[in-house]
């Protein structure tokens, strides 16, 4: 029977970050400034279809993506699966590439979902021994330039995945504003034991009256307490 420890080598958990040499979703992600996380690919057919969710600030940043996505060779259709004020799913059927090759061949085992952001590739890799660790790296030269690749314990990996899930679920979930005054009282220090600052004070420095403040802070902490809470599967 299998013991824990048992074999001779340990995984090697990895943060990657790359600029691929050749990319639709990174020329896209560069272009237009939407943040693109894969959450899987499947193949038929000789295409690839990977399954997208985009988080964006502006329209116009959702748009440009489309654009260049719809611009390239290789993209064969587009299925928008889900279309929010700053987010949106989308199914992305085009050429099967190399770099899928290799995770769907778990020549790379890759976390998903794996990240597109500003023309750049991170993802969180599992090497399972370390002499395969040069071949890896092998492997990742082939696709792009290795701008950073790090070592995290799997805890702190999988954190760092469902930290970027969150923060793309809250950028559509609250208004424009009540991620603005949030983000001023967590820096300031509202949130601070004690705290070093006072809802008259951000009201101030946000030229908004201290009422318009608190209601903003209120409701946004009652969509952040049920995105948490609501069916929870640890209740």
């Amino acid at each position: 029977m299998p013991t824990p420890g048992g074999r001779s080598g340990q995984p090697t958990i990895l943060k990657v970050s790359m600029k691929p040499y050749r990319s639709v979703l990174s020329k896209a992600s560069a272009e237009s400034g939407v943040l693109a996380l894969v959450f899987g690919v499947y193949r038929r057919d000789g295409l690839a279809y990977t399954l997208i969710k985009c988080g964006y600030k502006e329209q116009n940043q959702y748009r440009r993506f489309i654009e260049v996505l719809e611009k390239a060779p290789q993209v064969k259709e587009i299925k928008i699966l889900e279309k929010k004020a700053r987010c949106c799913s989308l199914l992305l059927i085009k050429d099967f590439c190399d770099f899928y090759d290799k995770i769907m061949s778990k020549k790379i085992l890759v976390l998903t979902p794996y990240i597109m952001s500003k023309g750049y590739r991170k993802f969180i890799a599992v090497v399972p021994e370390k002499k395969e660790l040069v071949m890896f790296d092998k492997m990742l030269e082939e696709h792009g330039r290795v701008v950073k690749r790090e070592r995290l314990p799997f805890e702190q990996a999988v954190s760092y995945l469902e930290r970027t899930v969150m923060s793309l679920d809250l950028n559509s979930m609250l208004t424009p504003k009540q991620l603005e005054i949030l983000d001023l009282a967590y820096r300031y220090g509202y949130y601070d034991w004690p705290r070093r600052i006072k809802l008259d004070e951000i009201s101030r420095l946000m030229n908004v009256s201290k009422t318009t403040v608190s209601e903003h802070i209120r409701r946004a902490e009652l969509k952040i307490l049920k995105f948490i809470f609501k069916d929870s599967i640890m209740q």
